[in-house]
């Protein structure tokens, strides 16, 4: 994929998923101003390690936790910071001990089942954007 195709890929999928650079920066380690910029295409030149940065977070998200080894995009869910999701798995599992959450039916059972397989996914996406980040910062 060349520079000018990586742009088209990056605003019309920041635009389908509707991201925003703040939660792309996030995720991936890079300003949101910065983001931006190259949005706005106020960036003339952008560095290709940082649209690769991108690129390859926007694919994390359509990675499906049971096809990681098969790099098979299966949709994803939402987009949040690992903080966000540490906090929903917490506020689920004190729900389910206080009894708040009944799992006695097995509908309620597969609900809850699919929310933290949701939330685990979205933990996965978010690891891989930022250990990418972190290794091509180190091939600079």
């Amino acid at each position: 994929m060349n520079k000018l195709e990586k742009l088209e890929f990056i605003k019309k999928t920041i635009k389908e998923k509707e991201l925003t650079a703040y939660k792309i920066s996030k995720a991936i380690g890079v300003s949101s101003v910065g983001i931006q910029k190259i949005l706005n295409d106020e960036t003339k030149n952008p560095n290709n390690a940082t649209l690769d940065l991108i690129v390859n977070y926007l694919y994390s998200l359509d990675k499906n936790l049971h096809d990681l080894t098969m790099h098979e995009p299966q949709p994803l869910y939402g987009e949040k910071t690992g903080y966000d999701i540490k906090i929903e798995q917490h506020q689920e599992e004190i729900k389910y001990r206080q009894g708040i959450i009944d799992l006695s039916s097995d509908k309620d059972l597969i609900e809850h089942h699919k929310k933290m397989i949701k939330l685990l996914e979205e933990t996965i996406a978010i690891i891989t954007a930022q250990a990418l980040g972190r290794y091509l910062r180190t091939k600079k």
